[in-house]
């Protein structure tokens, strides 16, 4: 395995990596703030409109919020391209196989200027790039395994760990930090938003599951403005156990949260109401003789969804729950989409990346 070395053509900030206190802090409003400029108010104003915009959303969920009629079972459905959209492209190719340092790859999230970040099953992290060379300063030794990747407005990593642990972690490219404690809650899939909110799903033995988008009121200082948890008349929306909770915002600000042990994908409006539940493609799920269980999930430039589940098959569904078609490939080891919109697809078992053309203009 090459490793590239200090010379490289970026600057350190643009590093992905761990910070501590002494680390400068990810500025994760900046969205917000360009926004205040624009308007001519300033950040705190507008953040404490967002507060008080969710908050009396939160309280008025039980008489705002409607029955969804939408549970999708992906029979196959006409499908329109709108003008500009990418096409599907008739047959999907590999353009490239990346070889990763590990033996066995568990998560690949894309970090721009063809870089990717990666986590193995033993505790590893590291940064590398379409040539295979893991970039100097980026490895890092964890507690234990990554439940999930993600990066902030500033491109800094953030992830969360499995067996308990209750902390978001960033990594500034320096050192690594905790900026978020969620006791006695654990973390599962977590995101930014466009807006540069954060959004986490977590787990509870004893409340069960949630996701919770928070608004970053000062320097990694967080404050819940909406709790998605149970439906209009009270049941929860996700099942309950440790089992994996990946979420993604789509293009259109939808939620879209790959729940693996209830075999479903849920997708919310970003205020938080439920849209439509998809449950699979009836027909690739049946001559599978594999129960629905999304274990990876991403949207693309389309804001079409794309969900991994054990078997080779990555569905993908539009933005209004239908099925369009399957892309046949192995992402056990992660599922993540480039910057040329190609879909990069992790394999578990030989540690290999593959840059997918899906695609077209």
């Amino acid at each position: 395995m090459k490793r590239k070395d200090k010379g490289r053509s970026y600057t350190e900030d643009e590093e992905r990596g761990c910070d501590d206190e002494s680390a400068p802090k990810a500025d994760l409003t900046s969205g917000l703030r360009k926004k205040a400029c624009h308007h001519g108010s300033n950040l705190g104003n507008l953040v404490s409109e967002r507060v008080r915009k969710f908050e009396d959303l939160s309280k008025n969920a039980t008489s705002s919020q409607k029955p969804h009629t939408e549970h999708h079972t992906g029979i196959n459905a006409t499908f329109d391209i709108k003008p500009g959209q990418f096409q599907l492209a008739e047959n999907p190719s590999v353009l490239k196989t990346i070889r990763s340092p590990y033996e066995k790859l568990r998560n690949c999230k894309f970090a721009g200027r063809e870089t990717i970040w990666i986590s193995d099953n033993d505790k590893n992290v590291c940064q590398i790039n379409f040539e295979e060379e893991v970039l100097d300063g980026s490895t890092l030794q964890v507690e234990n395994e990554v439940n999930a990747l993600g990066l902030n407005l500033q491109q800094q990593l953030i992830f969360s760990l499995s067996k308990f642990c209750p902390h978001v972690f960033k990594f500034d490219g320096k050192k690594l930090s905790k900026i978020k404690n969620l006791y006695p809650w654990n973390p599962k899939g977590l995101c930014y938003t466009k807006n540069g909110d954060l959004l986490v799903s977590m787990s509870s033995e004893e409340d069960g599951a949630r996701v919770v988008r928070y608004v970053e009121t000062s320097e990694n200082n967080f404050k819940e403005i909406r709790v998605i948890q149970n439906d209009q008349y009270g049941q929860p929306l996700f099942s309950k156990g440790i089992d994996l909770l990946l979420l993604t915002e789509n293009g259109n600000e939808d939620i879209c949260v790959a729940d693996r042990a209830g075999e479903k994908v849920l997708v919310f409006h970003g205020t938080g109401d439920l849209r439509f539940i998809y449950r699979g493609n009836v027909t690739i799920d049946k001559s599978e003789k594999r129960s629905f269980r999304p274990n990876q999930i991403a949207t693309d430039v389309n804001s079409q969804i794309l969900i991994k589940v054990f078997s080779k098959y990555v569905h993908v569904i539009d933005q209004y729950s239908s099925f369009i078609c399957y892309i046949k490939c192995d992402c056990s080891g992660g599922l993540s989409i480039d910057a040329d919109h190609n879909l990069l697809a992790g394999d578990y078992f030989t540690g290999e990346i593959k840059v997918i053309k899906y695609l077209e203009k």
